[in-house]
């Protein structure tokens, strides 16, 4: 498991709510999905669902004009190419078997379309614990946090594990600047509790003080 996950689970440890959910962007293959579902149970943090969020079919593009790491170019990381299937609902259960938690929903779709009210309706989704971003691109993490905020799944005390937080330069591109220009459009203030920089798999912890869930006004 990778440090900042660690740490932010030590973090949680004995702590959390049965009435607040779990949220993974970036699900790939689901071994950190397995690996975070037993690390919750090992430190005993207690939560009502497990969401997991991904295309299962690759990276989409990046927003144009913004710089992006090679690896990260579109269809990266595809968990059809992992499991050579384009049967997404047979990819999920292979997922759901591997991670075996009841708690575990997973959500397919580029976070653009997959992101919507209907979602929150039908899922009964509630505010978050913990959000794993593992998305990579400044676009994807914008979608993210775009539909989060707004419909008030975010909120003081969640805390947040950015995972590549060191794609691109820091505040050109990447998750990044996504978080960056973000707290600045939703006044977000938060308490950075870890930090490790490890070039490309450079990553931080978050956890939210305080957020508007407007817009801020020019």
């Amino acid at each position: 498991m990778s440090n900042g996950r660690g740490f932010a689970l030590n973090y949680l440890s004995n702590k959390g709510h049965s009435d607040l959910d779990v949220y993974l962007f970036g699900i790939f293959s689901g071994t950190s999905t397995k690996m975070l579902s037993n690390g919750f149970d090992r430190c005993n943090v207690k939560y009502r669902k497990l969401l997991g969020f991904d295309s299962f079919c690759g990276l989409p593009d990046e927003s144009p004009n913004i710089p992006i790491y090679e690896k990260h170019a579109k269809g990266n990381y595809s968990a059809s190419k992992h499991f050579n299937s384009n049967n997404i609902q047979q990819m999920k259960q292979i997922i759901l078997d591997a991670v075996n938690n009841q708690k575990l929903l997973l959500v397919d779709g580029f976070y653009c379309d997959s992101l919507n009210k209907k979602l929150i309706l039908d899922f009964d989704l509630k505010p978050a614990l913990f959000v794993d971003i593992d998305v990579d691109l400044y676009s994807s993490t914008f979608d993210v946090f775009d539909f989060m905020i707004p419909n008030k799944l975010l909120i003081p005390g969640s805390v947040i594990y950015f995972d590549d937080w060191g794609g691109c330069e820091e505040g050109t591109g990447g998750e990044s600047r996504a978080w960056m220009e973000l707290a600045n459009k939703y006044n977000i203030q938060y308490t950075e509790l870890f930090s490790w920089r490890g070039g490309i798999h450079a990553q931080k912890v978050f956890k939210i003080d305080s957020l508007n869930y407007e817009e801020r006004r020019a």
